[in-house]
C-alpha cells in the first residue's frame, strides 16, 4: 500500500501524481519594468510590487525539483532590472547543472544580458518585440526603437545563444509579415501571440485565424499542430518556424494551459491562473502545502474557482 497519513500531512502519495505537468517553472523575479506595455499582465501579477531575493529564488527552485521541475524561465516585469540578476543566473546554472535556464526580456539592457551569456549562465533568451519598424519596439509609452532591439537580437545570436522573438499580434498584418520576413532571413524562431483580454469565446478570433491563414499561404508554409499545447506552428522548407499562441484564456482552455508551465509571482506566490487572485498561495510560507494547493487548482477555470 501507498503510505499516506493525513494527520501528519504526509504528501508523498499526492506528490507522485501532482508533479508540474510540463516540468517548467516561470519565476517573476521582479515586478519592475522599464516599459509600460498597455496589454501587459505581468505574469499574472497585480498592484503589489515585489522582488525576490537570491535565497528565496533558490529555496523555491530547490523545493520545486521534487515536483518534476526541469526548466526555469526568469520573467518580470523586466528580469534584467533585478539588481542581482547576473548572480541569480550564475547560481542556478552552477547548482542545478541539468536545469535549462531561460530569460524573457524586452531586450533593452543588452550589455548586461551579453555579460550573462558570456558567463554561460543562461541557455535561452526570448525577446519581446511587437513592432518591426517603430520608434518604440512594443505597445508602450516608452522604450527603444524596434531597429535597436532587432540589432540586439542579432548580438545575442552572435554569442551562439538560442534566441527567439515573441510578438503580440495587434491586428496589423503588414507588421507581422515584416517580422516573419526578418526572422526567416536571420533563422530566428518567431512566436506570434494572440493578445489576452477579458473576452470569453469558445471559438478562435477571426482576426488571429486570418493571420495564420494568410501567412501560411503567402510564405508557402506547412501547418502543423503541437498535440501537447494544442497550438499551431508553421515551417518553411528549410526549417524556419513560426509558433502561433492563441489565447487559452479567451477560450477557457484551462486544462491545456495547466500543461504549459507554472508561474511564480514576484511575491513568491504560485500562480496557476492569470485571471484570478484566489488561487495564489505563498511558496515562501509552508511550501509543500501551498504548492499542492496550486497544483490542485491548476486547470480550473476562474468561474469554477469563484463557486468552489
Amino acid at each position: 500500500m501507498w503510505e499516506f497519513d493525513i494527520k501528519k500531512k504526509d504528501y508523498r502519495f499526492q506528490r507522485r501524481f501532482l508533479n508540474v505537468p510540463s516540468g517548467k517553472l516561470r519565476i517573476s523575479i521582479t515586478s519592475s519594468c522599464n516599459m509600460a506595455c498597455h496589454y501587459c499582465h505581468a505574469e499574472g501579477g497585480h498592484v503589489e510590487s515585489g522582488e525576490l531575493t537570491l535565497s528565496e529564488i533558490d529555496y523555491i527552485i530547490e523545493q520545486s525539483v521534487q515536483y518534476g521541475i526541469k526548466s526555469i524561465r526568469l520573467t518580470g516585469g523586466e528580469p534584467l532590472l533585478h539588481p542581482h540578476v547576473s548572480e541569480i543566473c550564475q547560481h542556478i546554472k552552477g547548482k542545478y547543472h541539468d536545469m535549462e535556464l531561460g530569460i524573457n526580456t524586452n531586450g533593452i539592457a543588452i550589455d548586461l544580458l551579453l555579460e550573462i551569456i558570456d558567463q554561460k549562465a543562461v541557455d535561452r533568451v526570448v525577446v519581446g518585440i511587437d513592432y518591426f519598424n517603430e520608434d518604440i519596439s512594443k505597445s508602450s509609452s516608452n522604450g527603444l526603437p524596434s531597429r535597436s532591439i532587432l540589432e540586439n537580437v542579432l548580438k545575442i545570436k552572435e554569442k551562439n545563444c538560442r534566441v527567439d522573438i515573441s510578438t503580440v499580434y495587434l491586428n496589423n498584418y503588414s507588421n507581422a509579415k515584416m517580422m516573419v520576413e526578418w526572422c526567416f532571413s536571420n533563422s530566428i524562431r518567431l512566436k506570434l501571440i494572440e493578445i489576452i483580454d477579458d473576452g470569453i469565446d469558445k471559438k478562435p478570433t477571426l482576426g488571429y485565424m486570418s493571420l495564420i491563414k494568410n501567412l501560411v499561404e503567402e510564405f508557402d508554409l506547412s501547418l502543423c499542430l503541437d498535440m501537447h499545447s494544442t497550438q499551431l506552428y508553421a515551417c518553411d522548407n528549410i526549417g524556419n518556424q513560426i509558433s502561433f499562441f492563441h489565447s487559452h484564456c479567451r477560450q477557457r482552455e484551462c486544462r491545456v494551459c495547466s500543461n504549459l508551465h507554472m508561474r511564480v509571482t514576484s511575491e513568491g506566490k504560485i500562480k496557476p491562473c492569470l485571471k484570478t487572485l484566489k488561487t495564489e498561495f505563498s511558496l515562501l510560507d509552508n511550501f509543500e502545502e501551498n504548492m499542492l494547493k496550486g497544483l490542485c487548482y491548476s486547470g480550473r477555470t476562474p468561474e469554477e474557482v469563484d463557486i468552489a
